[in-house]
């Protein structure tokens, strides 16, 4: 890299030339950098095609563009998602591009973070405000975020199309990353992705796909879950239901002439008409392909090279999606125990242990630990039981910071992590999730150690091991716990 008299530094990456900015303290910033050619005309629904190359020097100093968006998800509850998360789409045909924050020069071997961003694969980008890499580049790593295709350009199965092009674009991503991250002082030994949510999920996947291997080399996956993909029946039949709203054939070549606004917006209403509980609240996402996606996830993730993984979730992750007054007036005891029995065959003693858990005594509260549990704690639980009996290096986390916003009832919901793991306390966004003074030591302490974990491989509390079991419970005064959630994870599963 090269800095310049007017506060501009130059890089030259795959591609050519780019111009990114330097701060006063140094942090150097590229946005908008391409890592793929943009997925548009010819390249639309293929595989992401090589960078095409540019003359001169070519500015990186603003966020770029990000697929098609819906507005913002989660109306309705305390939360200002849009004011958090920013303003989602940015339109714009070079959408496969990412962002790099770094402290660092040529040659200073650095360990890389890597996110992958959440959003139901739907909705956000590596561009929003609640991503800012700042503060974790400034503890001595590179930090990258990055943009994939979402909704429809990326994940419906139509005839004809790449399978899972989000997943591919995320791959794509990697792959830029281990040519190019050394001109940033990255070293492209130690990489490690993270993500929450979908983000989460999608690392999932890459730990079981053969396509992925060596691009990274360790993980967190905050609020995902075991690597999870539906049948490509399902897909196919997903596409279909699209296709027919338009009137058109389910095929690439007949849907590449709908823009991508109309054919997302159309295909929305079309899944909602055929709404199961198999995917809860995902409309679109990967499928098994054989190719990215292998038929036998758990055998496959066993079988990667990748050297440690932190697996988490929040407490009342489920909190986000139902704290909404329709929601809690429709929950009762007997739509609880409704849940149960169709879900688990039985109604004790989970209905006693989901209500124990709740800090709010509410059958509302307690349905969102259902949630909680169907979707997000009880398959990070199962992953980690896999590794850990493999004895693969693995450590399990749980986020119980209880928020204040939304006069406290948001508690320990999905993505109230967020302002601890950037430590991003200071974001007047980040503020509403947090409600007011937030313990910083609570910030340092997870920033901290997701650096650590990228550099060390070792996140600095002990691994999750048989018989221990011990997770970080991160809170206030963060601890410790051995058997963390193994007796409500036992129940849940059944087993003994």
């Amino acid at each position: 890299m090269q800095i310049t008299p007017y506060g501009s530094v130059l890089a030259d990456v795959t591609g050519g030339r780019i111009v990114g900015l330097v701060e006063n303290d140094g942090m150097k910033i590229f946005r908008g950098v391409p890592y793929a050619a943009a997925p548009y005309g010819a390249n639309r629904f293929r595989e992401p095609r090589p960078v095409e190359p540019w003359d001169g020097e070519r500015d990186a100093t603003t966020f770029g563009p990000s697929t098609y968006q819906i507005e913002p998800l989660f109306r309705g509850h305390g939360f200002n998602y849009r004011s958090i998360m920013g303003p989602g789409w940015r339109p714009g045909d070079e959408t496969l591009n990412l962002n790099i924050w770094t402290p660092g020069e040529a040659g200073d071997d650095l360990p890389v973070l890597v996110h992958i961003h959440g959003g139901a694969f739907l909705t956000g980008n590596g561009g929003l405000p609640a991503y800012d890499g700042r503060h974790l580049a400034e503890r001595g790593a590179v930090y990258v975020s990055i943009h994939y295709r979402t909704g429809t350009e990326g994940f419906a199965a139509f005839e004809g199309a790449a399978t899972n092009r989000g997943l591919r674009d995320q791959i794509a991503a990697l792959a830029w990353v281990q040519e190019n991250i050394a001109v940033f002082g990255g070293d492209p030994g130690r990489v490690m992705v993270h993500g929450e949510s979908a983000g989460g999920m999608s690392i999932a996947l890459l730990l079981a796909s053969p396509a992925a291997d060596g691009l990274f080399h360790r993980a967190i996956i905050q609020s995902g879950s075991s690597p999870m993909a539906e049948g490509p029946e399902r897909a196919a039949d997903r596409a279909r239901r699209i296709a027919e709203a338009l009137g058109l054939a389910p095929t690439a070549e007949a849907l590449s002439a709908v823009d991508q606004r109309t054919l997302l917006d159309t295909a929305l209403p079309a899944l909602a008409e055929h709404h199961d509980d198999q995917w809860g609240t995902l409309a679109l996402g990967p499928w098994i392909d054989d190719d990215i996606v292998p038929v036998d996830l758990d055998a496959a993730m066993l079988d990667r090279p990748v050297r440690g993984t932190v697996w988490g979730t929040n407490r009342d992750e489920g909190n986000l999606f139902l704290i909404t007054p329709d929601s809690m007036a429709a929950a009762t005891e007997e739509t609880l125990a409704g849940y149960l029995l169709a879900s688990h065959g039985a109604v004790e003693p989970l209905r006693t242990m989901l209500l124990g858990r709740t800090r709010i005594h509410e059958p509302g509260m307690a349905m969102a630990q259902h949630l909680t549990w169907t979707i997000f704690t009880g398959p990070t639980m199962t992953a980690v039981d896999q590794l850990a009996r493999a004895g693969r290096p693995t450590w399990l986390y749980r986020f119980d910071y209880a928020s204040r916003a939304d006069d406290g009832r948001a508690q320990a919901a999905h993505m109230t992590e967020f302002p601890f793991v950037w430590d991003n306390l200071d974001s007047p966004a980040h503020r509403q999730m947090t409600g007011p003074n937030p313990p910083q030591r609570l910030a340092t302490e997870m920033a901290d150690a997701w650096v650590r974990f990228a550099a060390t491989g070792d996140p600095g509390w002990p691994a999750f091991t048989d018989p221990e079991r011990i997770g970080r419970v991160f809170d206030t005064t963060s601890r410790d716990e051995p058997g963390l959630d193994q007796e409500l994870w036992r129940a849940w599963t059944g087993r003994d």
